[in-house]
């Protein structure tokens, strides 16, 4: 229920704090300062605290984040078309980012405190992404009942708040479920081969790749296709909509077996649309290549990420999660930064850029599989070896 409410607030505000931003006078430069300075901050605190607090319990952390995330939200509500300074803003807008990504972080290494495995992950982030869907059906319905002035994005904000409100009773109601008490091995995280590369070639490169073309969805729409922000809502719902339903079959079809299927279906493809967008220059293409982006976006997270992510044991299952989440959340900065200096030059040089990184996280992608199958035919050599002897 946590995850529900949650995910719903998070669909109403964060695929539009940028736009709320803007009517208060920020630039886009300004914007992806805010956005990434706060998601930066937030990867570095996570780290710290998966390092320092070991024992940390995660159901503190998500709601004591969620409560301090429900009263920056309140403050910037209280904002609105006041004269307030920026740099206040700016301090609290990045309050609510860091507490909002802290929460994030810490939703699966709770799950997996009872149980542990790559379809356990994907039906996470699938309904992570569902319950967003559905804040931005609650977003398309206030762009319809109110088309024009600023108030709407202050409206979707008060909305989300209430959706905040009641995730954050949930979050001190839910009993935490026992964690194994066994030492953390740290080498076996920092110091794995395969688990370097998962980080920083593919989980680090790739979001910023993911980033520089959909870091500021809605504001890349606008600029670069010329749709409305309406036209943006929708867009964004029947894409979101079509990628949870391609996602689901995923979910259902494709284990981790199909590691090789899963990178061409879900980064080939994508790769591919930006190269036309940046062969052609045409806005129809780019709608068509961030609706394939959008659709696959959604899909094989069990299969190209769990994993890598379930190689360690739970005890370890929170510092292996915010060390994946801590770099994939310094990507998303660099990469909104990117984008916002890129929006400057047109279509070509955004995609082209996110293209090209995306074939390193590619590269890296089938290399860590390939490794990951190896170690698994290994492992599986070992054990009827061992059986052989006792035998």
């Amino acid at each position: 229920m946590f995850i529900a409410f949650y995910g719903v607030a998070l669909g109403i505000w964060e695929n539009y704090k940028s736009d709320w931003l803007e009517q208060h006078g920020f630039s886009i430069s300004n914007l992806s300062l805010i956005i990434s300075s706060g998601l930066l901050v937030a990867a570095a605190l996570s780290m710290a605290i998966a390092l320092v607090f070991k024992t940390l319990s995660t159901k503190k952390i998500i709601a004591v984040c969620s409560s301090i995330k429900l009263l920056s939200m309140i403050a910037l509500a209280c904002f609105f078309e006041k004269n307030i300074s920026n740099a206040l803003v700016f301090v609290v807008f990045m309050i609510d980012t860091i507490c909002g990504q802290l929460v994030v972080f810490s939703i699966y290494p709770l799950m997996a405190a009872s149980v542990q495995n790559n379809k356990l992950y994907g039906k996470r982030k699938l309904l992570d992404w569902f319950m967003n869907d559905v804040g931005l059906v609650i977003a398309m319905c206030i762009f319809t009942i109110m088309p024009k002035g600023s108030f709407r994005y202050n409206l979707l904000l008060i909305i989300s708040i209430v959706f905040v409100a009641v995730s954050v009773v949930l979050a001190y109601m839910f009993e935490e479920p026992p964690v194994e008490k066994s030492k953390v091995n740290l080498k076996r995280i920092f110091c794995d081969k395969i688990t370097t590369l998962f980080v920083w070639g593919y989980t680090f490169v790739g979001t910023i790749s993911y980033n520089i073309v959909l870091g500021m969805q809605a504001i890349m729409l606008q600029t670069l296709a010329g749709l409305s922000i309406a036209q943006v809502s929708i867009f964004l719902l029947v894409a979101s909509l079509a990628g949870d339903v391609v996602g689901y079959i995923s979910l259902l079809k494709f284990t981790a077996r199909h590691g090789k299927a899963a990178i061409i279906l879900k980064f080939c493809v994508r790769c591919f649309g930006y190269l036309l967008v940046v062969a052609t220059g045409n806005w129809v293409v780019l709608l068509i290549a961030t609706f394939l982006s959008l659709l696959v976006s959604r899909s094989f997270s069990h299969v190209t990420d769990g994993p890598y992510l379930n190689r360690v044991g739970r005890s370890e299952q929170f510092i292996m999660t915010n060390y994946k989440l801590a770099a994939e959340y310094a990507g998303k900065a660099i990469g909104i930064v990117l984008a916002a200096e890129l929006f400057k030059s047109g279509m070509r040089a955004v995609f082209g850029l996110s293209a090209g990184l995306m074939l390193i996280q590619i590269t890296v992608a089938f290399w860590i599989n390939h490794l990951r199958q190896k170690e698994r035919v290994c492992r599986r050599n070992v054990y009827f070896a061992d059986k052989i002897e006792r035998s």
